[in-house]
Order: structure tokens, then C-alpha cells, then sequence
């Protein structure tokens, strides 16, 4: 879950809480909305929608049993949950998406081989380095495991006409690069309070396969 950020002054007890389907609910809003003049709109169109909107799926058994935290009470925030319930739902995302699509599922996978290695380069937040020794193990075995799911997907992708030009290098980091922009956009409106959101610039924004541009919110 994502529980939002409580402004200043206020102390009545209550907090916004987000539920993850809720949260990709909202990616798949600004999916469908994006594209124009200066942005591409997403190709695969129909694949990268059904990603976008689905790229988090794995929590949904987690969201509706969460867990608590004993000094608050509030569901754990999403990246404070239990590690073994986190990598969880880092595996069972891709294997949702999966059954979709191969593509669906390969871009679920990059999305959560991402989040724990910097977004393969495009933030500076790497999670892995966060990760206490005990649960070190665990962790490697779900990543290598969407390492190879990504090997296998691409390898039923290349073998299609159809979609093996999806899998070009430049073509496969344009769809990732939206994916982590309609989330990152996401998570600016769920984990801020409107109270506290202040002026924030969303870097490496694909506006077609060899460029980028910074979106001002």
C-alpha cells in the first residue's frame, strides 16, 4: 500500500491510503491520455497499456490482508513491507502480466528488476543497496529469476514477426522509460498530501525511440 504523506498542522488522525491497484488504476489513466504532436503515444499501444495498468498486480493479495505496522497501526508503506511479501509480489506482478502477453510480461519484469536496481540507470535510488544482509539471498533469487523470465519472454517475442521488432534495445527503453513515467507521475500525486506537492521535473520522458525530454509538473 501507499500511505500519503500527512501536511504540517494537521493532526486529526487520518491518513490517505492507497491501495496498489488503486495507484496502477491511475497509470493506466495517464497511459491512455498520453501522446501528441511532440509525444509518441505508446507502440505496442494495446501490450504497453495492459503493462502500465497492470504493472503491479502482484500486491493485490497483499493489499487486501495487509500488514501493520505496531507503532502506528497503518499498513506497512510499500517499500517498508516485509521483504519476503515485497519480492513476493516483485515475481508475482510479471507472472500476471505474463499471462496476457509475453510482452506485457517482459515489461512487468523490467519494472521490477528496476525498482531495486536504479531503474536500470535512470534514478539514483537503488533499493538493493537497502536490503539488510539476512534477506540478501532472497532478494538475488527473485532477481535472477525476472532475469531469466526476461531471456525466455524474448526469446517467444523474437520468434513472432510481429513482435520481435518490439524487443529492439531502443524500442524495448522507450516503452520501459513511459512505464516508469506514468509511475513515478502516479506515485507524485499518491505519496504527497495536494498541500505539500510542490514544483518536481520528470527526466528521460520518451518522445519517440531516440529522444527524451524533462516534463515540468
Amino acid at each position: 500500500m501507499i500511505i500519503q504523506s500527512v501536511p504540517k498542522g494537521r493532526d486529526d488522525g487520518r491518513q490517505f491510503v492507497v491501495r496498489q491497484y488503486e495507484h496502477q488504476s491511475l497509470c493506466g489513466q495517464f497511459v491512455l491520455a498520453f501522446g501528441n504532436d511532440d509525444f509518441e503515444e505508446p507502440d505496442p499501444f494495446d501490450e504497453v497499456v495492459y503493462a502500465v495498468s497492470n504493472h503491479d498486480q502482484g500486491w493485490y493479495e497483499a493489499d487486501f490482508n495487509p500488514q501493520l505496522d505496531p507503532k502506528s497501526r497503518m499498513p506497512f508503506n510499500v517499500l517498508h513491507t516485509a521483504r519476503p511479501t515485497l519480492f513476493k509480489t516483485s515475481s508475482n506482478s510479471p507472472a500476471f502480466n505474463e499471462k496476457r502477453h509475453p510482452y506485457c510480461g517482459l515489461m512487468s519484469s523490467m519494472h521490477s528488476w528496476g525498482l531495486y536496481n536504479g531503474r536500470y540507470g535512470l534514478s539514483n535510488k537503488v533499493l538493493v543497496k537497502e536490503i539488510a544482509p539476512e534477506h540478501e539471498k532472497l532478494l538475488e533469487e527473485m532477481l535472477d529469476g525476472e532475469l531469466v523470465r526476461q531471456e525466455r519472454l524474448k526469446k517467444i517475442l523474437a520468434a513472432d514477426k510481429k513482435s520481435a521488432p518490439w524487443i529492439e534495445e531502443t524500442k524495448l527503453l522507450h516503452n520501459y522509460k513511459l512505464l516508469q513515467f506514468f509511475d513515478t507521475l502516479a506515485l507524485y500525486f499518491h505519496l504527497r498530501h495536494e498541500r505539500e506537492r510542490v514544483e518536481e521535473v520528470f527526466t528521460h520522458v520518451p518522445q519517440s525511440v531516440d529522444r527524451d525530454a524533462d516534463v515540468k509538473l
